[in-house]
């Protein structure tokens, strides 16, 4: 076929530093009897993605990084530091990109196109062009080498010249997949009809390791394990995983092993049992993904030396690939939960490279609130990575080793925090004075509503806490039946006798405790008699009847006699609510309201109105007011300034503290001080009728920490 280009230039360039850390030294460990592994000294590891999120693996080829990051492609050049993003064509997810010399193939999907619902591409990084090779390929990671591009299609190898645009399949045995390619020599793992017996006598099916020479013409069967899977080839050596060694039916990966076509030797590479098919050569060095001691950290063999090297101590690498001295992977280290894919950084370990110092720093969720507050501090610290982490949170307890901390402060106070880090280069430290201030918990007060008030016998009810003032710890459920429910925030009853029924909540935390009870809250009447039912007779409440506008109310259906199947709420003003047994209503404007309900079943309708029913006003300015904890010390000064606005509740706050900075929003605020001196301060908020401002002119004194205390004694003699 001929290469047909469908997408001309569109890159966008991304500039930024490089980010390097060194990893930490570790005592060498023998794992077997001729093989010394040990982790990595004296190099320096790079984070190369800017931003953490659904990363596909790298692929590295000279100083050119690619990967893929929410199926866009990422081109990183590591001597300019440049990233630039390749425009696919719009609704495409680009996934599995490999990079040759200037050329990077990738696969991209569209599922929303049937006819054109995947795509094999070649991009020219010269020139800023994509060309179309092929279409509706499987899923399947392609590789390429010079002008040459192969890759797996339904069981079939096909192989793509870029410079004669001539697609040639690769004849096989049997069903091949996984296919990499070295100059003229084509591997795949491939399988037969036939079956193996494992060492343990387990019945699987058979996958060999498979080698085409386009040279002569010729297939050449490389393994007789019939465990072996995922090929890789530079110059005249073959790697693969294989599984000979293992039970299949309970559990293991396998391990890596190497054919020399020169010597026509097999090697085996790696013992743990737990290496994974993520595995890639380059000259004397192989790499893999290994789960050793149910940690997943990226390995190194080195044929020259034959000793095995442990490249990451994350435990969370993955996908490596190799290049001269850079080795490239991504690393869930930051451990974030999977959201809409797994979420991975990209990094490259340059053997050669020297480590650098990390510059700690770290950020928190919230840095206020009432006690017990619990707090989720992030490393964001520069400069080289950290291989370990120290936090002191400043009430006494310390947190080792975990890169990101969550810590719960239990009293009141105001905390230093502190975060030290270190790698192999050294170690950083950085202190946040007052970083946490944690005040005693609110006053509580109970309050609850219930799915349904009124009905026959059994009548079920949903409970639940509406309590808008503090959080409480424990409640208790009292539903006036002689029944009670313990710890539930939010209970579900059933009434079976008729009868009206006071409810009673109570709610705790180390505050102290607030109760409400609501007289005849449930209305149970007598069962249904299905055989004749009764006509139902329409009646209601509101839980409000009077107020300014914005006026929310619910109605609530207290209807005797049968009960309603259908019912229809008229507010007064223009507006209506269909089917629902209790309705909330927001009145925006002011006026009087007549109310109309309407309820019915099979055996008939009934119809109440309620004349001048809800009584709307507009809403008063509200009067701004507010106080401080403290109001004079020294500098520097942390205030805790709380709002209590009168009359109308404000829905904006502003507050000025008089040295130039401000607070949006915030009810009440928090500011420190840092400077001596005498500050006015202001608050002003708001609601829809209006503003009003409350100002305190040298409200908070600051004294100059370092000026002499006047003091003095006497004596009488």
């Amino acid at each position: 076929m001929f290469l047909s280009e469908y997408k001309g230039k569109g890159i966008v360039k991304i500039n930024r530093k490089l980010f390097s850390i060194g990893l930490a030294s570790t005592t060498l460990f023998f794992v077997f009897s001729i093989l010394i592994s040990s982790i990595a000294l004296g190099a320096q590891e790079i984070r190369l993605s800017e931003d953490t999120g659904e990363i596909g693996g790298p692929s590295i080829y000279g100083d050119k990084v690619v990967w893929t990051y929410w199926g866009e492609i990422h081109l990183y050049d590591l001597q300019t530091g440049n990233d630039t993003i390749i425009t696919i064509p719009e609704y495409y997810h680009a996934s599995n990109p490999v990079i040759y010399d200037n050329k990077i193939v990738l696969y991209q999907s569209n599922y929303n196109d049937v006819e054109h619902s995947s795509k094999l591409c070649v991009h020219d990084i010269l020139t800023s062009t994509s060309s179309l090779i092929t279409e509706n390929v499987s899923y399947a990671r392609p590789d390429i080498y010079g002008d040459i591009i192969v890759w797996e299609e339904t069981g079939h190898i096909y192989m793509y010249n870029i410079s004669t645009q001539i697609q040639t399949q690769i004849p096989t045995s049997g069903f091949a997949y996984s296919p990499a390619i070295y100059d003229n020599k084509i591997v795949w793992a491939g399988s037969g009809n036939g079956t193996i017996i494992d060492k343990n006598k387990n019945l699987i099916g058979e996958s060999n390791i498979y080698m085409y020479d386009l040279s002569t013409s010729r297939e050449t069967r490389i393994t007789t394990s019939g465990l072996a899977s995922n090929p890789a080839i530079y110059g005249d050596r073959i790697v693969w995983l294989d599984q000979r060694n293992l039970d299949i039916l309970t559990g293991g990966r396998g391990d890596i092993y190497m054919y020399d076509l020169s010597t026509q030797k097999e090697s085996r590479i790696s013992y743990s049992e737990q290496s994974s098919p993520s595995l890639a050569i380059y000259g004397d060095r192989i790499v893999w993904q290994d789960g050793r001691n149910l940690k997943e950290d990226i390995y190194m063999y080195n044929l020259s030396t034959q000793k095995e090297t442990r490249i990451t101590t994350s435990g969370s690498a993955m996908g490596p690939d190799i290049y001269g001295d850079r080795i490239v992977y991504s690393d869930n280290r930051q451990r974030l939960p999977p959201g809409d894919g797994y979420f991975c950084d990209v990094y490259m370990y340059d053997l050669t490279a020297k480590p650098i110092e990390p510059q700690a720093g770290f950020t928190s969720n919230v840095t206020s609130g009432t006690a017990p507050l619990t707090v989720l501090f992030t490393d964001s610290s520069t400069g080289g990575v950290p291989t370990s982490w120290l936090w002191d949170f400043g009430d006494g307890i310390y947190s080792k080793h975990a890169m990101n901390a969550t810590h719960t402060f239990t009293s009141p106070g105001v905390y230093n925090v502190t975060l030290t880090v270190a790698n192999e280069a050294g170690n950083s430290t950085i202190t946040k004075p007052n970083y946490i201030i944690v005040t005693s918990p609110e006053t509580l007060v109970a309050d609850f509503s219930a799915s349904v008030n009124f009905g026959p016998a059994p009548l079920d009810v949903e409970f639940y806490d509406v309590g808008t003032r503090g959080v409480p710890t424990y409640w208790y459920w009292d539903f006036g039946d002689g029944a009670y429910s313990e710890r539930a925030m939010n209970t579900t009853h059933t009434f079976t006798n008729p009868g009206l029924y006071d409810i009673t909540l109570t709610v705790t935390n180390e505050a102290g405790n607030s109760t409400v009870t609501k007289r005849g809250y449930i209305n149970v009447t007598s069962p249904i008699n299905v055989t004749s039912p009764q006509k139902p007779v329409a009646d209601f409440f509101a839980d409000v009847i009077s107020g300014a506008a914005p006026l929310t109310v619910l109605f609530t259906d207290t209807s005797t006699g049968g009960v309603p199947t259908y019912w229809y709420w008229d507010f007064g003003d223009g507006t209506n609510s269909k089917r629902a047994t209790n309705a909330t209503h927001t009145f925006t404007n002011p006026g009087l309201y007549d109310i109309t309900l309407t309820v019915a079943n099979e055996a008939g309708s009934s119809t109440i109105t309620k004349k001048v029913y809800i009584k709307v006003i507009s809403p008063k300015i509200p009067v701004a007011y507010f106080s401080a904890n403290v109001t004079s010390g020294t500098a520097p000064f942390t205030v805790l300034f709380a709002a209590a606005s009168k009359d109308e509740a404000p829905v904006s706050w502003y507050w000025d503290f008089g040295d130039g900075t401000s607070s949006k929003h915030a009810i009440n605020a928090t500011h420190t001080f840092t400077k001596p001196g005498n500050y006015t301060v202001s608050l002003t908020v708001e609601n829809a009728a209006g503003n009003s401002t409350a100002t305190k002119t040298g409200y908070i004194a600051v004294a100059d920490p370092n000026s002499p205390v006047a003091d003095f004694n006497s004596k009488i003699t």
